[in-house]
């Protein structure tokens, strides 16, 4: 976007923008910009260039990319554009002794170190040591992308929103800096050290890892064997019970409480079947009710019944849980997107009807059967009136449609099963 000599113009970077958007593939999950340029109202080129560069930045945001500038360096208590957008990071700088970089600019977002920072030169030949909030900004460009490392690696899909409210959530107060205007909410923080520091205890990788902001517990009932602590099961054909438990734990994971607002929960069941064999069935999809405000460590318990469709090919089955949500302290009202890790239950094969024989005191042998025979329960023989059978040499035509009666043992008591 920019020259040799660090210049260019912002014609380039919209169209860098739209690229990054439109044609780059895969897109970009971060952008950094350290680059800035100051808005001049009197001059009528700049209102157009100002609204044209925020249209492409909100474009790209939009698409799901975290954007991140420098805040500038020329000590004033505004940041520079691009940071000065709303849906881009602002960083200002700090040095080594954690007081403010004496350049950097205000209305930041975060502070990052931007004094003596080594970097490659112009060429890219040599490293020098600069200064300046350019040099701030791919820092918290580098923690986002260590954010979204470990979300990857752990399975969580989360939108740019979440990106940068976790990176709020954990960022470390800078005492030494006692303007607010000019630290933000702190110093991008990416873990505890060894020692850890006495205050704060979460860095945003730590945050992320204690489940922040909402943590989860899904449990399912009425499932096979369930008496015995087993895995979750449930026949292909039958109804799938689960509750599905979120709690508000902000004052557990990051460094402050929050309020969440405007909580959509919605769950999806997801089947991973074997090698090269399609998913089935299409994935069923559960929206939950809205709920609007859950307190710092209240809990609240959501409830879903899910028919497993009984063409279902037998093999994982698990329940993808999608939050969206907002924070009651954040003013520009972020929506914020995030996807969990799945619990996980096993789909075996439908239930089929279970016939037994037994013989008599003439040693005859005699069949019985539900008047029903699609998905009954197996009954013991002391539980069936006479009625119920018949002489297994001459069985009547069974319920349904293309069922044959197959012998599975061959002593006695004996069992039949319905095959299709």
């Amino acid at each position: 976007m920019l020259g040799s000599e660090g210049q260019g113009d912002i014609s380039y970077i919209i169209q860098a923008l739209d690229w990054c958007v439109n044609t780059a593939n895969p897109k970009p999950d971060i952008i950094n910009m350290s680059l800035f340029v100051y808005g001049n109202p009197s001059n009528p080129f700049w209102p157009p260039y100002e609204m044209a560069w925020e249209d492409a930045l909100n474009a790209a945001y939009n698409a799901g990319i975290v954007l991140v500038a420098c805040s500038g360096n020329d000590a004033y208590t505004y940041s520079a554009y691009p940071a000065a957008f709303a849906n881009v990071i602002s960083v200002g700088g700090h040095c080594r002794d954690q007081t403010l970089y004496s350049l950097s600019n205000g209305s930041v977002d975060f502070v990052a170190p931007g004094e003596s920072v080594p970097s490659m030169d112009m060429t890219g030949d040599a490293t020098w040591v600069y200064d300046g909030t350019s040099f701030a900004s791919p820092h918290a460009a580098g923690l986002l992308a260590l954010q979204l490392q470990y979300a990857r690696r752990n399975h969580i899909q989360p939108n740019n929103s979440y990106l940068w409210e976790v990176m709020e959530h954990a960022a470390k107060d800078m005492p030494l800096i006692t303007n607010a205007i000019f630290k933000g909410y702190g110093k991008i923080w990416a873990a505890e050290t060894n020692p850890p520091p006495a205050s704060p205890t979460d860095g945003s990788i730590d945050t992320m890892a204690k489940g922040w902001p909402l943590n989860y517990a899904i449990s399912y009932s009425n499932y096979l064997y369930m008496d015995q602590g087993l895995y979750p099961a449930y026949y292909a054909g039958m109804d799938m019970f689960q509750t599905i438990t979120l709690t508000n734990n902000t004052a557990m994971a990051g460094n402050y409480p929050d309020i969440i607002t405007n909580l959509d929960v919605t769950t999806t069941q997801v089947y991973y079947l074997h090698d090269n064999e399609t998913n089935l069935p299409a994935a069923a999809v559960e929206v939950f009710p809205g709920i609007l405000s859950l307190p710092v460590t209240v809990s609240t318990a959501l409830q879903d019944t899910y028919a497993v469709p009984a063409d279902t090919v037998p093999g994982v089955a698990r329940t993808a849980l999608c939050l969206a949500f907002e924070f009651a302290s954040d003013p520009s009202d972020r929506r914020i997107e995030v996807a969990y890790p799945y619990a996980a239950l096993w789909s075996v094969p439908p239930e089929r009807p279970v016939l037994r024989i037994a013989t008599t005191e003439t040693n005859s042998v005699l069949l019985f059967w539900p008047t029903q025979a699609v998905n009954f329960a197996l009954q013991s023989v002391n539980e069936l009136g006479a009625t119920n059978w018949v002489n297994v040499t001459n069985p009547p035509t069974l319920a349904g449609t293309n069922q044959v009666v197959e012998l599975l043992p061959a002593s006695f008591p004996a069992f039949f099963r319905l095959a299709r």
